[in-house]
């Protein structure tokens, strides 16, 4: 079980960082030589993906931060379509105060903000560059924001991944909830993922946060997978 050193964490972050994919319960032994790993590569934080919740390393003092979850839609021909004008492309090449806010905003539930022993501000500035990146094409084709009264109340952004759709960012401003301003969003990602021939689509998020899962599920989303995630810190 080896380490994979990810380059562009370690860049960010200013140290090491590695991840573990696993589908195994770890034993002592294992975590041992996790660890001996990490200190003869002078790793500092391990990102540990798991489909099984694990007792050795609860018991070592590592922050279970995250369960992760994946849904998945199966795009219909018929899937309505939405006609709107407050629903159109970020056509800025920089990131204005009104999507920071929301870049921020979208993030509240990840681990990187879970896990204590990251900066918040360093929290912050991932998400912001996370939006850059996708308004500048690097990680996502489309960035589409909502707009009531020239302010972006919302935004989503929408790229491929494992020859799907795939939904990387979406906020809605917390004093515009409870508008079905998220749920058009996800409509209207659905509606280019069809012109664009996908036949399902895919969304990231977190167990904990209950709004996004369930709105999620009530737009027919099901649950691919769950993955538990924790950070090792050396």
């Amino acid at each position: 079980m080896n380490i994979i050193e990810l380059d562009w964490d370690s860049h960010f972050f200013g140290y090491k960082v590695g991840k573990i994919v696993t589908d195994q319960i770890l034993t002592q032994d294992q975590l041992i030589r996790i660890k001996t790993e990490a200190k003869n590569k002078n790793i500092k934080l391990i990102h540990l993906f798991s489909e099984k919740s694990n007792e050795i390393i609860e018991n070592h003092g590592t922050q279970l931060v995250d369960t992760k979850v994946t849904y998945v839609k199966e795009i219909e021909e018929n899937e309505k379509l939405i006609h709107t004008n407050l629903i159109e492309s970020y056509s800025k090449s920089f990131i204005d105060a009104d999507m920071i806010a929301l870049a921020i905003e979208s993030g509240m539930y990840s681990r990187y903000k879970n896990d204590l022993k990251i900066r918040y501000e360093k929290f912050e500035e991932l998400y912001i560059t996370w939006l850059k990146n996708s308004i500048d094409g690097n990680i996502a084709d489309y960035v589409f924001v909502y707009r009531i009264k020239k302010k972006n109340v919302g935004f989503i952004t929408l790229g491929k991944k494992n020859e799907r759709a795939s939904i990387g960012l979406i906020a809605v401003d917390k004093n515009a909830r409870g508008k079905g301003i998220g749920k058009e969003l996800i409509k209207y990602a659905i509606n280019i993922s069809l012109q664009n021939s996908f036949d399902k689509i895919e969304v990231v998020t977190q167990e904990n946060n209950k709004p996004a899962c369930t709105l999620y599920e009530k737009m027919n989303f099901k649950i691919e997978k769950k993955e538990v995630v924790y950070h090792l810190w050396m």
